[in-house]
């Protein structure tokens, strides 16, 4: 189970003589320098139409920054990988040097391709993909000379060659626990052609899904390198954010649910359809509600089903309904109810029963007493009735000082601050790898 931590305000940390920011209107220095390439920029094709697309290539930052080298920086142009310095001063050193070329693409083009990407995985370590399905691992050296980059191994993990990004990778030699060298890719993919081990979250409003492959690769002195694990997860609402933690023993993200880690080449996850299992076995098999007169139960039954199949008999305080046999409502129930007035109606696999109430002031607090499959809503004709209440609460027109009404309504102005109202809930995980739990959760809101 997931540990739950609240964020709360250090106020040891607030500067109690801050009187706020203030605009500076001084020029700032700026120093352009002719690139020797240009930038290769990958505008996202016509079959990348979906939100989880546009976070892909929203995300994406042409200068890298060296986490080693807190004055150099990088950016790929036209295949090539170029280093430059950056002082604090904010000027950029007139220096940029070619340290790496990608192995040409060949007769790819840049239709269905993603951008350029590389990240730092150690001190002497670069893992950079081309945005059409190549993944490299590069020895770079300590980078703080004009040497060269070293290729040392290349593979595409995607089945099919498909494009995606590289968004961290962690090589912690100095670390006596730590084993192989980790990185992460994002990419976006159609639902059915994602290869899994167990379902993937659902998903309301896109066939897409992105996609985060933890990829763990091992090293062997005669050898050299070769990939050992792919692990992935699935996002139905996208990724904002993903990385490895020290050790690469877990991975910490932001996302909305819902969430999982839906594949692993060494451990398939288990813990994860269980979860599904016993989401679905909390699945209500029917709805009702009631009102002061009537109880109306709903179930919803398979392709093909006809009066034929239903089998219906109500007792003042006893219900039998059965499916082809199969009993669906039986028992003693809830409350007094008159025979001859209940009833029952199948349209559209939709089997609605009437149970008229004996008392018109009794309340069931279940169809059939002991039995729990089913969930209670409220009546629609209620809903709607409290929704003709509410509607003088808001208005777009105007209302006048001078214009008296029993119920005054709410122009749009004042109503702004409804409009602030959080549209969606990210969550802030802890993942371990080996067992694919969420241990630690904190909870955020997004605003729109």
């Amino acid at each position: 189970m997931a540990t739950v931590f609240e964020l709360k305000v250090d106020r040891n940390l607030i500067d109690t003589t801050f009187e706020g920011y203030k605009l500076n209107l001084e020029k700032l220095s700026i120093e352009e320098n002719k690139l020797p390439k240009s930038i290769t920029h990958i505008q996202p094709g016509d079959e990348y139409y979906s939100v989880h697309h546009a976070k892909v290539f929203g995300l994406h930052n042409h200068l890298i920054k060296d986490p080693w080298n807190e004055n150099s920086a990088y950016f790929v142009a036209e295949g090539s990988i170029f280093h430059t310095s950056v002082y604090s001063n904010t000027s950029i050193n007139s220096g940029v040097t070619e340290v790496w070329e990608f192995p040409a693409l060949g007769t790819v083009g840049n239709k269905g391709r993603y951008n350029y990407t590389m990240r730092f995985a150690s001190a002497g370590v670069c893992v950079a993909s081309d945005g059409a399905g190549s993944l490299y691992l590069v020895h770079t050296g300590d980078r703080r000379g004009e040497m060269k980059w070293k290729l040392e191994y290349s593979f595409s993990p995607i089945p099919n060659k498909k494009p995606f990004s590289v968004i961290h990778a962690l090589h912690d030699l100095e670390s006596p626990d730590f084993i192989g060298l980790h990185c992460l890719l994002l990419r976006v993919e159609q639902r059915e052609d994602v290869e899994i081990h167990v379902p993937l979250p659902k998903a309301e409003d896109s066939s897409f899904v992105t996609l985060v492959e933890w990829v763990t690769f091992d090293y062997d002195g005669a050898t050299g390198w070769s990939w050992g694990r792919i692990r992935r997860l699935a996002f139905s609402k996208g990724v904002d954010f993903a990385s490895l933690l020290p050790k690469g023993e877990s991975v910490a993200f932001i996302a909305q649910e819902p969430f999982a880690m839906v594949y692993d080449s060494l451990k398939p996850p288990e813990i994860e359809m269980k979860e599904l299992e016993e989401e679905k076995e909390s699945k209500p098999d029917y709805l009702w509600f009631q009102t002061p007169e009537d109880v109306t139960v709903y179930f919803n039954l398979p392709s093909g089903a006809i009066r034929q199949h239903i089998n219906f008999e109500v007792h003042p305080r006893q219900i039998h309904v059965s499916f082809k046999g199969s009993p669906l409502l039986e028992g003693e129930l809830g409350g007094i109810c008159q025979p001859d007035a209940s009833t029952y109606v199948l349209s559209d696999q939709k089997l609605e029963i009437l149970l008229t109430k004996a008392s018109g002031t009794e309340k069931w607090k279940q169809v059939v007493l002991g039995d729990s499959r089913g969930e209670e809503t409220i009546d629609p004709s209620v809903a709607a009735d409290i929704h003709d209440k509410l509607a003088h609460l808001t208005s777009e027109k105007i209302i006048g000082e001078d214009e008296v009404t029993q119920r005054r309504g709410f122009n749009s102005e004042q109503l702004e601050e409804c409009d602030l109202y959080p549209a969606a809930f990210s969550f802030f995980c802890r993942m371990n790898g080996e067992n694919h739990n969420i241990t630690h959760r904190v909870f955020s809101v997004t605003f729109s």
